[in-house]
């Protein structure tokens, strides 16, 4: 089957033109203040190009806010290092200048180094001193600089998703429709209308005016007290950077559609009411949390159980389930390892959590009674049989996808890709984990029948 192409290389394209186009702007705009000058003879200078690093002797004939000219050719500001370009900028400009120094000032703005935002206010200073006039045309000048800032990281936004996607294993092409990547306006939007719809959903149970704990990932509607509230708003930006480092994903970057709405009730009957009314679904006894996927939309709704620290894991696994819904495409794992995966990650996102203690000792129970492991693999949400009797399926899928981890973390991470690009999961185990799943749940028994 053929790759299924998407329109994130026209987008990234189109980025970094509109980013060139507003550095151009930057140039343009300084027609009036622009310094130059010549010499004859020239003067030697040492450069260091942006290129390739080296320190390069040149002599220069002439010097504007384009940059430098002579026998070389020309030099633009922006193809000389940091340093360099200050160093050589100073040598040649009019000190008594503020149009100098608001030049400097915004080539070292614009310049994507740490040491030019602070650098550049200095700049600005010196060119105050010298003619207070200049004071609006800073300020324009420091507003280019942050459209510039805005550009340069989306356009590193886009490029580290398109890696992502682009990084599956040797061999393995797309057969699944990947989801499609934002730009930083789409992105605004979408953000815009999760809260919209966030509300809607909260007000058709009767909650209305409820205002969100945003963060760079989430969109939390809590109805708990708001220390506690804070607590489990680190809990889940330290589980979504757990997750990216599993899967390789670039740390920062965002894979929801918007933001990711978190509904956290007080009570049980508060949180039924709004799985009724709001998702059309009648929650069946004993369950704390759910993960609803709408389309590219990510939500999740819990209440706070008694157990503290089971609530936290609930809370943790079922955003993991949003997160891998977002992962490259919507395609998802077995049930097993989807289970499984965000049991994994609820066991270790925060201190006390008591998946392990839970999960572990039960399926340790199943396998050294006689249990089929096989048959756990076999389950799924669609005919029914997941997750067993006593839910022992979440128990097995967690030692399956623990142990995946310990002996083959990169290898695992390979699986995962592989499966959400749209190969089969038993081929793909093969193939970029290395073992059938015959293999595998033959491991996980044996191991476990001796192994704590």
């Amino acid at each position: 089957m053929s790759i299924i192409h998407t329109h994130l290389k026209p987008l990234l394209i189109a980025q970094i033109r509109t980013f060139a186009a507003v550095l151009a702007v930057f140039f343009l705009v300084t027609q009036a203040i622009g310094q130059e000058g010549s010499a004859s003879p020239g003067i030697r200078v040492a450069i260091r190009l942006m290129d390739d690093g080296r320190v390069t002797q040149v002599v220069v004939d002439k010097w504007d806010r384009v940059g430098i000219h002579g026998d070389f050719g020309t030099h633009s500001w922006g193809a000389l290092e940091y340093l360099s370009m200050k160093r050589t900028f100073q040598k040649f400009m009019d000190r008594s200048s503020g149009a100098s120094w608001l030049l400097l000032g915004e080539l070292q703005l614009e310049r994507d180094d740490p040491r030019g935002d602070k650098e550049s206010e200095a700049s600005f200073l010196q060119a105050l001193r010298r003619d207070p006039a200049l004071e609006s045309q800073i300020d324009a000048a420091r507003g280019r600089g942050s459209e510039v800032d805005r550009l340069r990281e989306e356009a590193a936004r886009i490029e580290a998703a398109e890696q992502l996607r682009e990084g599956l294993p040797a061999g393995v092409t797309w057969t699944a429709r990947p989801w499609p990547v934002l730009d930083d306006a789409q992105q605004a939007q979408a953000v815009i209308e999760m809260r919209e719809d966030s509300q809607a959903l909260l007000e058709e149970a009767g909650f209305e005016n409820a205002q969100p704990v945003e963060t760079r990932y989430f969109l939390v509607y809590s109805a708990l007290p708001a220390r506690e509230t804070a607590s489990l708003v680190r809990q889940l930006d330290g589980m979504y950077l757990k997750v990216t480092e599993l899967l390789g994903i670039p740390g920062g970057l965002n894979l929801f559609w918007g933001k990711a709405s978190i509904f956290i009730c007080r009570t049980s009957e508060e949180f039924r009411l709004i799985e009724a009314q709001a998702f059309k679904n009648m929650v069946t006894p004993g369950v704390i949390g759910l993960c609803h996927q709408r389309g590219p939309k990510v939500f999740v709704n819990t209440f706070r159980a008694q157990d503290d620290l089971q609530f936290a894991s609930t809370l943790v696994h079922e955003t993991v389930h949003g997160i891998m819904h977002r992962f490259i495409s919507p395609v998802r794992l077995p049930t097993w390892a989807d289970e499984g995966f965000a049991e994994y990650v609820a066991g270790r996102s925060f201190r006390g959590s008591p998946v392990d203690s839970n999960r572990r000792p039960q399926g340790l129970d199943f396998i050294r009674s006689g249990g089929d492991v096989s048959s756990v693999v076999d389950m799924s949400y669609q005919d029914g049989s997941w997750p067993g009797e006593q839910a022992v399926g979440y128990a097995v899928g967690y030692l399956l996808c623990t142990t995946m981890i310990r002996e083959n973390p990169g290898g695992f991470a390979d699986w995962v890709r592989a499966v959400k690009a749209g190969k089969d999961w038993k081929s793909a185990l093969e193939d970029e984990y290395g073992v059938s799943s015959d293999r595998l749940v033959s491991f996980v028994r044996q191991w476990h029948l001796t192994n704590d």
